[in-house]
């Protein structure tokens, strides 16, 4: 072995773990009070910031966000994503999480929407650092399944906290 890749090799595994390390948090959310709800919110933040960022920035989209990491993300579709995130996050509240209250809600489509994109530029830069399309084969011309949850990734820790907040700190 070629010392000079130790540390090559031990960044990548460090990453490997961290991220797996990410979605314990939706086991660690699932176990709350309501933990279903705040599973779906999660879900609702994620999937609505891809999809209000993809048309917006597909319709209005001008201003580049990254161009070197994420070419096609722009300003306008980080408007768009944050703005459906919000909508989702009141559409969960007022189906399953009341407990939910107006403020966090609100802070969470904003913040957590924003990590998520966070998350999914994070995966961007890897798959350009290695030079590949797809992060896996199983969801070709998708990005791979890394693509699929990114941004679920760096949600749900987010999300986790302020559960764990309303709730009292219990988890």
């Amino acid at each position: 072995d070629d010392l000079s890749q130790a540390a090559d090799r031990l960044g990548r595994g460090l990453v490997g773990i961290g991220w797996i390390l990410l979605l314990a948090f939706l086991v660690l959310i699932r176990r709350l009070d309501g933990g279903l709800g705040w599973v779906f919110l999660i879900l609702a933040i994620s999937w609505c910031g891809d999809t209000g960022g993809y048309f917006a920035g597909r319709f209005f989209g001008r201003t580049p966000l990254y161009p070197r990491i994420s070419p096609k993300k722009t300003w306008e579709g980080v408007g768009g994503a944050i703005t459906l995130s919000v909508v989702g996050v009141f559409a969960v509240r007022a189906l399953g999480l009341p407990q939910l209250p107006v403020v966090p809600a609100l802070a969470l489509g904003v913040g957590s929407c924003a990590l998520g994109i966070l998350g999914d530029l994070a995966e961007s830069m890897l798959k350009r650092a290695f030079q590949v399309k797809d992060s896996g084969i199983l969801l070709p011309g998708h990005g791979g399944i890394l693509d699929r949850i990114d941004s679920v990734m760096f949600v749900a820790p987010a999300v986790f906290l302020v559960a764990a907040l309303i709730q009292g700190g219990g988890a």
